[in-house]
């Protein structure tokens, strides 16, 4: 007897010593989004592998597990914020697309609470958790670099077709021929790829 009490003692201290724990603030106004429908954000949490426990107070959140990189990942879920990423205005024209297709996309996809353009910032406004964040802004970089490839691609082949005379000689139907080649206003990548992301 006096040994399975000895044993079971040193492998309470072995997890004693093993736990780890991660904290943080949050706004009272979120603790509803971070709970979730009928408690299925906590839920997932408590379900990753190497998390023992998640507490959610007035004002803040405690998780509970076995390393650093289960308690993180639990707060990839749990924890709400919102970002704002610098935009240019054909960026703001791909992003919402046709009707505002695009932008409504990228937030199903990524699981977004809410997605915002805010022309006169010059921003586009991200908000929800930290997973949900972490693809929303990765669709709306990739279509950052998706204009900023077509435009150098664009500015190349007026340059190239400077240098050969076929820009002056076809002057003034030339330009035309060139705006053809001009790079879309509206045109989105097929981004869903890259959104979609392992869980």
């Amino acid at each position: 007897m006096d040994s399975m009490i000895e044993a079971h003692r040193k492998k309470l201290e072995e997890s004693i010593s093993e736990r780890v724990s991660e904290r943080w603030d949050v706004d009272p106004d979120t603790i509803g989004l971070i709970v979730g429908p009928k408690g299925v954000n906590i839920k997932r949490a408590r379900e990753l592998e190497g998390v023992w426990s998640v507490t959610v107070g007035d004002a803040d959140v405690v998780v509970v597990g076995s390393s650093a990189e289960a308690c993180a990942a639990a707060r990839n879920i749990l924890e709400f914020a919102r970002i704002e990423i610098p935009v240019t205005s054909r960026d703001r024209a791909v992003i919402v697309g046709k009707g505002g297709k695009n932008a409504k996309d990228i937030q199903t996809q990524s699981g977004l609470r809410s997605m915002q353009v805010d022309e006169r910032a010059g921003v586009v406004v991200l908000f929800g958790n930290r997973e949900s964040l972490t693809k929303g802004t990765r669709a709306v970089e990739l279509i950052k670099k998706f204009n900023v490839e077509e435009s150098e691609l664009y500015e190349e082949s007026r340059g190239l077709m400077t240098s050969v005379g076929m820009y002056a000689s076809q002057q003034p139907d030339g330009e035309e021929a060139l705006s053809a080649h001009a790079p879309p206003a509206a045109r989105a990548p097929a981004f869903d790829a890259e959104v979609e992301m392992d869980e």
